[in-house]
């Protein structure tokens, strides 16, 4: 993503002022309506903003460009917001049948990862062989993503598990091929090791195009990298599923969306960490290692505060407790870091900012 480059203090601070700004939207509100509508419009705009910072560059439409800051933001979020808008009514009438429940959610959160995949592994290809016009590709790699996101939601997911619950109906279940837990931690799973991937400059299939140069050409650059995404993500899941017999949605969030949250906070708010100059894969391993500890950080720090403000429970049946902190952290931090250090740039922090290129 295109960077303000903030130095390791003011970056701190950036992640700190918004982690708490985060935290005082979801403990100020009931953790139905956070589930709910408030994760049903804000995810909705996730994949709009992952467009906006790998494949427009945040310079999209270029009029919006000669703005200064805070138009140039509010612009861009305006922009985000009319592509959302559409995007939440369709999940929130097919597959959520007219309410934002589960179905309608688990859709939402599945195009995240889709769309990421697309983004930064395909690099907009095959969208990229049509459409050379930066704008049209964006809009074009979207909507395949959803296609995809909703034909693997079709597919794959099986929501029988919740038969006995206040939102299920029978005939919004898709009734694929696994329980619906499965397919949405994998694609979780796979997500964090996407995100790893950029921590590392994507080696070692970066050093492998260097020896072979038609590997780092598309497709076969993103058929290499998808490999070596699903060989990690099959060992976690031998590891922490298989082996330690971890609880599938403990796993999904202890695991996978805090790592992610933990990189989010590296690559959107620390802007990848420029000023730590060390050489692949060992810079990369040392950014992952402060991740996975930033992310059991907020483990224990957004545990703590659901439990205090709403007394929710971890684990089975409702996994009330482990789903208000993934929808904290993904549904409202995540955005609200993109909004800040993406559209905003840092401002007011940096007054008069404008996004580099």
């Amino acid at each position: 993503m295109p960077s303000a480059n903030p130095s390791l203090h003011s970056g701190a601070i950036a992640a700190v002022l918004v982690i708490a700004v985060a935290l005082f939207i979801v403990t100020g509100i009931s953790p139905a309506l956070l589930s709910g509508w408030l994760s049903l419009l804000l995810v909705a705009i996730v994949p709009t903003q992952i467009v906006y910072g790998a494949l427009w560059n945040n310079a999209r439409p270029q009029i919006i460009t000669r703005l200064s800051q805070p138009w140039r933001g509010l612009m861009q979020l305006a922009i985000s917001v009319i592509i959302g808008i559409p995007v939440a009514a369709f999940a929130l009438w097919v597959p959520g049948g007219g309410s934002p429940n589960p179905f309608a959610n688990m859709f939402l959160i599945l195009s995240v990862p889709v769309t990421f995949w697309l983004v930064a592994v395909w690099q907009g290809w095959p969208c990229s062989l049509l459409f050379k016009n930066k704008g049209l590709l964006g809009i074009a790699t979207l909507l395949l993503a959803y296609a995809l996101t909703y034909l693997l939601f079709r597919t794959l997911f099986d929501f029988g598990f919740a038969s006995g619950a206040p939102f299920y109906q029978s005939v919004l279940d898709p009734h694929g091929l696994l329980l619906a837990w499965y397919p949405l931690t994998a694609a979780l799973a796979a997500l964090t090791f996407m995100l790893m991937g950029i921590l590392l400059d994507f080696w070692p299939a970066s050093a492998l195009a260097q020896r072979l140069p038609i590997t780092g050409r598309q497709p076969l650059w993103a058929l290499v990298v998808s490999l070596g995404v699903a060989v990690c993500t099959a060992l976690l899941w031998l590891l922490f599923i298989n082996v330690l017999q971890m609880d599938i949605v403990m796993f999904m969030v202890r695991i996978c969306v805090c790592t992610i949250f933990g990189i989010f906070i590296l690559l959107v708010i620390m802007q990848g960490v420029p000023s730590l100059s060390l050489p692949q894969p060992l810079r990369g391993l040392v950014l992952i290692a402060i991740a996975v500890a930033s992310g059991q950080l907020a483990f224990w720090g957004y545990g703590y505060l659901g439990r205090l403000t709403f007394g929710l429970a971890m684990g089975a049946p409702g996994y009330a407790l482990e789903l208000w902190m993934a929808s904290g952290m993904l549904s409202v931090t995540f955005p609200a870091m993109v909004l800040f250090a993406q559209y905003f740039a840092f401002w007011p922090m940096k007054r008069g900012a404008r996004e580099f290129k």
